[in-house]
């Protein structure tokens, strides 16, 4: 049995674009000395990734500086000493959204990104995704009891995995963790466990390639005579798991001519989005967990992630990336 999972962002992709609000000019990247002057002012503040800039105001770029703006899914570069009026390159890119792999591309990135200013704009990020993909299987696990987290629907490149799930709140519980394959329902995996997650090894699993597999957890309780009542249950998700994942995303994201332009660091969050959208979801949850702890104070990557959990479900926890 092949299961077709369809990503959350084919969805946002007919919808956001089309309906997304009001357009945002954003700092993807900078280097060298570049002056923002809000509204025209004399006013001067300091440029960062991640930074929303009103196009009432200028940048003045120093000779060797150059920055990569983000404006209604276009890409706009600068990179030539001089005075830019936001208002003037806003207008140069008022034009129709290209549908080629780039253009789908960084239009997903600022849909993400226009979204993800406070807790308000997450909430009512999540709310319209809830309307966009209510009826998508995956998304929300409505009448379940146990929430699992990670990993989402999709596919799997990774060889350590970490499953996980929302803890119950009652005391003398366990969880039976298993990992079925789909169509002939056969058990490739269980475990009985205590806390709230379990990590795998996955070349010491059999995993065979075009398979559907499926991964859930009962809560049971201890009974007297030692063995488990099932409470309750998570629903079921599924994956496929694939060998070189690196390779296949450097491929789809090599269709983006920035990409081969850009430097390590825009490299690894490109390749995020990407597997996201080849629904690689929990490789590029890793792939931000990664970009967090090593670059902590980016805005910019707290963002992008927050953006990535509202997607996944997660509101909560995409709040607490932009505390």
């Amino acid at each position: 049995m092949k299961i077709n999972f369809i990503p959350i962002f084919f969805f946002l992709t007919l919808s956001f674009s089309i309906t997304a609000q009001e357009s945002s000019i954003i700092v993807l990247n900078l280097n060298g000395q570049i002056e923002y002057l809000k509204d025209q002012s004399d006013t001067v503040e300091r440029l960062f990734p991640g930074m929303k800039v009103s196009d009432s105001g200028a940048l003045n770029l120093k000779k060797g500086a150059k920055v990569n703006l983000l404006y209604n899914g276009k890409l706009i570069q600068l990179d030539e000493e001089g005075v830019y009026e936001l208002k003037t390159l806003t207008e140069k890119n008022d034009k129709a959204l290209s549908m080629s792999f780039a253009g789908r591309f960084w239009d997903f990135v600022s849909v993400g990104l226009s979204q993800t200013d406070d807790n308000e704009t997450l909430n009512d990020y999540s709310k319209q995704l809830l309307a966009v993909t209510g009826g998508v299987q995956g998304y929300a696990e409505e009448g379940l009891s146990i929430q699992t987290i990670m990993p989402a629907d999709g596919n799997i490149g990774a060889e350590i995995v970490t499953f996980n799930w929302y803890h119950s709140t009652k005391a003398d519980v366990y969880y039976l963790f298993k990992i079925y394959q789909a169509e002939e329902e056969q058990l490739v995996f269980q475990a009985s466990i205590r806390d709230t997650s379990i990590t795998l090894d996955f070349t010491q699993l059999v995993f065979h390639a075009n398979e559907v597999y499926q991964w859930s957890v009962e809560m049971q309780e201890w009974e007297k005579d030692g063995e488990g009542k099932e409470m309750v249950k998570s629903g079921s998700k599924n994956f496929e798991y694939f060998l070189n994942v690196d390779e296949i995303i450097v491929q789809k994201a090599e269709k983006i001519s920035d990409y081969k332009k850009a430097d390590d660091f825009e490299k690894k969050w490109m390749e995020a989005i990407v597997m996201e959208q080849e629904n690689f979801i929990y490789d590029a949850y890793n792939r931000y967990l990664s970009l967090r702890s090593q670059h902590p104070e980016n805005l910019l990557i707290k963002k992008l992630f927050a953006a990535f959990l509202v997607r996944q479900g997660l509101t909560l926890e995409a709040v607490e990336q932009l505390k």
